[in-house]
């Protein structure tokens, strides 16, 4: 019988399987053509080959059709494909498929490649995730996704963004602290340890600052990394609030005369 073979005449017909069929009175199951299978075994005709649907494909040697791996869909019909599409750049797929089972109505459409989410870029095609955003940068949430390591923004000065803030903000340097760059470089923002202590005679009393406060007239401040400047003791004063020395005549006590 069609759909079924036997290498001998005195052998048990055998159904073709998947992807196969054959004539009446065939030794051999036929292979259908590349990129085509059947939905059953016991196939009897080259017409009931069909191209793979939607969210599949047919690997190189197999005669069965296959989920679309992760990073890959295909939304063709009535086509032989042997090859999945990749995700564009600033998108992914994550869900399974070849040579894992996967359901192909995750893979059946360039809108099952999702949008990389806020804080994170995939510049490369058929990728399964997004890479996140380096120490130092940050990236709001764009409807085509972010494509490239440059898209992500280096943090403003004042500010720093570690592995902790996941790509998403930058947190601020603390009081006593500063960092002057103003998003040049991300590997200046790459931490906390970025932020750089007030020098002795300056102070902050502010989060998120890209300079320090020189002491006012009748201050001093001899420690680093302070949020205010001490006073002079009584009977004495600093008048000196001009020139390029300033910062040292307000950096110890004994500049209060």
């Amino acid at each position: 019988a069609g759909g079924s073979s036997a290498a001998t005449s005195d052998s048990a017909c055998a159904l073709c399987s998947e992807g196969k069929w054959s004539g009446k009175g065939a030794t051999e199951c036929t292979a259908c053509d590349i990129g085509k299978s059947t939905d059953n075994k016991g196939a009897s005709s080259p017409s009931e080959c069909e191209p793979c649907p939607v969210g599949t494909f047919m690997p190189t040697g197999s005669t069965a059709c296959e989920v679309c791996q992760s990073g890959r869909y295909n939304d063709k019909t009535n086509m032989a494909v042997i090859k999945c599409e990749d995700c564009p750049t600033g998108r992914f797929n994550n869900a399974p498929g070849y040579p894992n089972a996967g359901n192909p109505d995750q893979h059946n459409h360039v809108n099952d490649c999702v949008t990389c989410p806020a804080g994170k870029y995939q510049d490369e095609e058929g990728s399964k995730d997004c890479d996140l955003c380096p120490p130092g940068t940050y990236a709001l949430s764009t409807a085509s996704g972010f494509k490239s390591i440059t898209e992500c923004t280096v943090c403003p000065s004042g500010k720093y963004s570690e592995t902790s803030n996941n790509g998403l903000s930058c947190s601020d340097c603390p009081t006593g602290k500063f960092l002057a760059d103003n998003g040049s470089d991300r590997k200046l923002h790459s931490s906390s340890s970025k932020c750089t202590l007030c020098a002795a005679g300056m102070f902050n009393n502010q989060v998120g600052q890209a300079s320090c406060e020189l002491c006012g007239i009748g201050e001093y401040q001899a420690s680093q990394g302070s949020t205010a400047c001490n006073k002079c003791p009584k009977g004495t004063w600093n008048d000196n609030s001009v020139g390029t020395s300033v910062r040292m005549s307000h950096d110890e006590l004994a500049d209060c005369k």
